[in-house]
């Protein structure tokens, strides 16, 4: 049962206050926006999130939505929307309760002021927990040693735990880094609550640098909850079976590799050549991605049956396409994660000697057969294998997805444990 105490404007935007008898809530509404303000049974929490990221990238979508979906239950969530496209921004908090956005605060203050404000009443009051929720994904440097803005950071970390915020990053890979870096990062983890790394290889790299505060998640996509997010899809697959495949042109960064770039190249004229029967669909999940599928469909479009998708996949559009396809060829780990979110065979095909965010994915989980040297000589029998062995791995990956989101689950909630 809620009770209502009363409404108001302020700062032009009109407000509603109600109490929950039953969850002992204070409840403020605006905006068809619902925040628990005040939960009188427990601590309450305040999340800070700036959310920059890749925004044409929906993989990076993918994982910072479903981090906001899990941490929403644990308290309010601020993010700072000032840089965000609406398209994005709207994809990213569709149906995530418990958020208020910057732009809309009735204060008016900035993002990084609302932080300060926040802590420094806090420090006296101590009524609230502050956190702040950095973003998910891959942390990667090319710098020798550590630069200004590094130790500025250092420093504004300092002060922000020393007035008692904690500090979170979860769901992430971190490298390669230089010694000098890996140490650096290995002092600053000190000022973290908790980092969550959700790879093995990056887990010996902080052992080996001795970090702190570090602990094993999955990657988040595994805990991705499209049940509760689906959306009308709005891409047009094909009507005869088909197979998609997605690559980017480098292992990291938005600079063509051409060696191996060529490898791709070889390495799907190998499967067009074997006239294996499927359509065959490029699409992608990063607007970077666009030029190199552009590439392949010049290349093979006139000589083999290919469909082109020519717009960046959305989540929903992406889990569509995948799960009506026999199969996803890729070297982009979120592609191969929606792929097997959707129940569809996921191939990895990249350079396994170097591509160590995506092959350890598959070797964490030692589902290696999943994954294809570029280099193979022998690659269609290879995915001929894979395909007959289709219904198995896919069984695999079913419990492979289950044990991951009771890990992610749990690894979360760890934090929050007194």
């Amino acid at each position: 049962m809620y009770l209502y105490l009363g409404s108001g404007i302020c700062l032009n935007t009109e407000f509603t206050l109600f109490f929950s008898e039953e969850k002992q809530q204070l409840i403020i509404t605006n905006n068809n926006r619902i925040f628990i303000m005040q939960d009188l049974k427990k601590k309450n929490r305040i999340f800070y999130y700036d959310g920059f990221t890749q925004f044409a990238n929906t993989g990076d979508l993918l994982i910072n939505k479903t981090l906001l979906d899990i941490i929403s239950s644990k308290g309010m969530i601020v993010v700072n929307d000032a840089k965000m496209p609406v398209s994005y921004k709207n994809e990213l908090l569709y149906d995530v309760s418990n958020v208020l956005l910057v732009s809309e605060n009735l204060t008016n203050l900035s993002f990084s002021r609302m932080i300060i404000d926040s802590l420094l009443k806090n420090f006296i009051f101590k009524k609230t927990e502050i956190y702040i929720l950095e973003n998910p994904g891959h942390h990667i440097s090319k710098l020798i040693k550590p630069g200004k803005s590094h130790y500025k950071d250092f420093f504004k970390k300092y002060v922000q735990s020393m007035l008692g915020c904690n500090i979170l990053k979860i769901g992430v890979t971190l490298g390669p880094y230089s010694d000098s870096m890996s140490i650096f990062y290995s002092r600053i983890s000190k000022l973290y609550h908790s980092i969550l790394i959700r790879d093995f290889k990056t887990l010996e790299l902080t052992n080996q640098f001795n970090f702190s505060n570090v602990s094993y998640i999955p990657d988040l996509a595994w805990a991705y909850n499209h049940d509760k997010f689906v959306r009308t899809p709005t891409v047009e697959i094909p009507k005869t079976k088909y197979i998609v495949i997605s690559f980017r042109d480098a292992i990291e960064g938005t600079i063509r590799n051409s060696d191996y770039y060529n490898q791709i190249q070889n390495s799907i004229e190998q499967i067009l050549k074997a006239n294996l029967g499927y359509t065959i669909v490029f699409s992608f999940q990063v607007a970077y991605d666009r030029e190199v599928c552009k590439d392949f469909v010049a290349l093979f479009g006139a000589k083999y049956d290919v469909v082109f998708i020519d717009n960046c996949l959305s989540i929903s559009d992406a889990m569509h396409l995948y799960s009506n396809s026999e199969m996803v060829i890729s070297n982009r780990l979120h592609v191969l994660l929606l792929a097997i979110k959707s129940k569809t065979l996921p191939v990895a095909i990249t350079n396994v000697s170097q591509h160590n965010k995506l092959v350890s994915m598959f070797y964490d989980e030692n589902v290696n057969e999943c994954v294809i040297d570029v280099e193979s000589l022998d690659l269609t029998n290879q995915l001929d294998a894979l395909y007959n062995q289709k219904d198995m791995i896919l069984n695999k990956f079913d419990l492979i997805v289950k044990k991951n989101m009771q890990l992610i689950i749990r690894g979360i909630n760890q934090i929050f444990k007194v």
